[in-house]
């Protein structure tokens, strides 16, 4: 399947070239050869095949349907940009296609580690599935320190790790296990309580989104959980969003040498709970109304993550995986999860309401994610 994208991605960059010449371009004959390519997507019928061809392949388009090209694999080209009255792809994971065998001997001797909540969670889980399996059984470990867990490659003294940090600061949900509560309160100025484990990494690939959702203000304290009076305010998701962004920001300038340590940061991901069409229920395919953006993704939070990002010393990539995200309706682990609580008779009769359509299935999308920061970590 990605022989079929990157065939797909060479033929096109060959035809913007074209175009740009000036010359007029013909899609009759690249259509039929994608046609025969596309026969291979068993999820879609002739006449849509044809079709998304065409989007793909005609550089005056304006879709970016071209993810849905590599759906069984999650392979995903990225989004459309205007230039020039013209659109290209990018083509972000193409070029250099993930190779366990090199990442692993660019970690030797390093530390990377994710820092977030549970989707962050899974981007790492995923990246130790993606590398693991060139490491024999006895020179590889895993294990969990509280909110630490550690998977370590013995032969090349790498380790990839996973901190739990929800809001990054620190907050009433920081138990890595127990973290359940209604009434979450982040305490102002406290990244380095969390932020003296991330000391020493060579990788670190930050997140925080889902958990500033919480339908209200956020409650903000100002002082100690330990004082019996707390003094706590309330701010409006965004300005709340934006002193978490800037206290990372300090963090990094603080504590990270450029020289030596890589900072991402991974976007937002959808939660489909609110849709008004049903959440992801029993959806078997992608969303291929390529304009599609869903309620749950805040661009005011991305406007803020570009506001503070782009004032920092120290560079911080930013991973945009929200809109090949929001296709993914189909990918989310719905019913098919550990259920941490018997179900009621209820539930059992209609799995709407206790289908998951916030984490996603491994492997799956989030594999993707992982194309794309093996790109910009090897190939920025």
């Amino acid at each position: 399947m990605a022989d079929i994208a990157i065939l797909i991605a060479e033929e096109y960059e060959r035809r913007v070239k074209e175009y740009q010449k000036g010359e007029d371009i013909t899609l009759v004959s690249c259509v039929s050869v994608m046609g025969q390519r596309l026969n291979e997507l068993s999820w879609a019928k002739v006449e849509v095949k044809t079709e998304l061809a065409k989007r793909v392949l005609d550089p005056k388009s304006s879709f970016g349907l071209a993810a849905l090209l590599a759906m069984k694999r999650t392979l995903y080209f990225g989004e459309f940009c205007a230039q020039r009255h013209l659109t290209y792809l990018a083509f972000l994971v193409l070029k250099h296609r993930f190779n366990a065998t090199f990442m692993m001997e660019k970690l030797r001797g390093k530390r990377m580690m994710f820092v977030g909540d549970s989707l962050n969670r899974g981007q790492y889980v995923s990246m130790v599935c993606l590398l693991h399996r060139i490491l024999p059984e006895s020179a590889k470990s895993m294990e969990t320190f509280d909110s630490l867990t550690v998977f370590r490659a013995e032969e090349y003294n790498a380790t990839i790790e996973f901190y739990w940090a929800p809001f990054l600061l620190e907050s009433n949900s920081d138990n890595a296990v127990i973290h359940r509560v209604t009434n979450r309160i982040v305490r102002k100025g406290s990244i380095n309580k969390h932020g003296k484990y991330w000391l020493g990494a060579d990788i670190l690939v930050f997140n925080t989104y889902l958990w500033w959702l919480t339908g209200m203000k956020m409650k903000i304290l100002k002082g100690s959980f330990d004082e019996e009076r707390k003094d706590i305010l309330e701010m409006e998701t965004e300005d709340a969003y934006r002193m978490a962004m800037k206290s990372l920001v300090k963090w990094a300038q603080r504590n990270v040498d450029p020289e030596k340590t890589r900072v991402f940061f991974t976007g937002m991901s959808i939660e489909w709970g609110g849709d008004p069409n049903g959440n992801c229920y029993n959806h078997t395919s992608p969303i291929e109304d390529p304009t599609y953006w869903g309620e749950s993704s805040r661009k005011s939070i991305m406007k803020v993550i570009g506001e503070v990002f782009s004032k920092s010393m120290v560079p911080i990539t930013f991973l945009n995986i929200t809109q090949l995200s929001e296709y993914r309706k189909d990918a989310h682990t719905s019913i098919y999860k550990k259920q941490w609580s018997p179900l009621t008779p209820e539930q059992i009769a209609n799995p709407v309401t206790y289908a998951d359509c916030v984490h996603w299935c491994l492997p799956g999308l989030q594999d993707t994610w992982n194309e794309l920061l093996y790109t910009k970590l090897f190939y920025p």
